[in-house]
């Protein structure tokens, strides 16, 4: 039986790639968000060191996992080599002044700035919701949120991609696309922290996964 990663260190890894996949980085420097697992780079599934964890995409992670003699497949030390890669990048660019029309915000991170990473962690859930301010005044909202994380098939996943206007400090998305009933979705930004109300509909999302509740600003 595995023994599964510690919470904890599950967490630092997360928050270290910020659901980046190293692979995908650095194959093809694609440094967007990936539905993904964290992998143990030796293959010791009892080896949980932050130093052993990398997190990478399904695809990638599949490809790690059923490494064969006959084609050469990725090496350790190239995952390695990709995660440091990525971890340089990230550290960078979280530490970089935010950018909004042709006014530059420093990272002091004023209150009328949502441009950020926001983050809710359960032991059977999670979710994530990344907020960038864009010239035109709008906020475009990407999220990725995940339930029966224990689950031995894997998790259940829900998406967010949109764009909204923001009025004072909240943000409304809705969408109506499955028929009668219509999915919504408020933020509400406060200084360290975001609270996610939501109307749910069955069916929007993969089963019992929501983006409802409060979420932490990662700085």
């Amino acid at each position: 039986m595995r023994k599964r990663t510690p919470t904890e260190i599950e967490t630092t890894v997360l928050l270290k790639a910020r659901r980046r996949c190293c692979v995908c980085f650095g194959l093809k420097r694609d440094y967007s968000m990936k539905h993904g697992q964290i992998v143990h780079i030796d293959g010791r599934h009892d080896n949980n060191s932050v130093d052993n964890l990398a997190f990478m995409c399904l695809e990638h992670h599949d490809q790690y996992d059923s490494r064969t003699s006959q084609s050469k497949g990725l090496t350790t030390n190239e995952v390695r080599h990709f995660r440091k890669e990525l971890y340089e990048v990230i550290d960078l660019n979280w530490k970089q002044p935010i950018i909004i029309g042709d006014a530059q915000t420093p990272l002091d991170k004023s209150t009328d700035d949502f441009s950020e990473y926001y983050e809710r962690e359960g032991e059977f859930e999670s979710a994530e919701l990344q907020v960038q301010r864009l010239p035109n005044g709008n906020v475009k909202v990407t999220g990725l949120a995940l339930w029966g994380k224990t689950l031995p098939r894997g998790p259940n996943i829900g998406e967010l991609d949109f764009e909204a206007e923001i009025k004072g400090n909240r943000v409304t998305f809705s969408d109506g696309s499955l028929g009668d009933e219509e999915y919504r979705l408020e933020l509400l930004f406060k200084k360290d922290r975001l609270i996610a109300t939501e109307k749910l509909v069955g069916g929007y999302f993969g089963m019992n996964v929501s983006f409802g509740g409060e979420y932490t600003r990662i700085k």
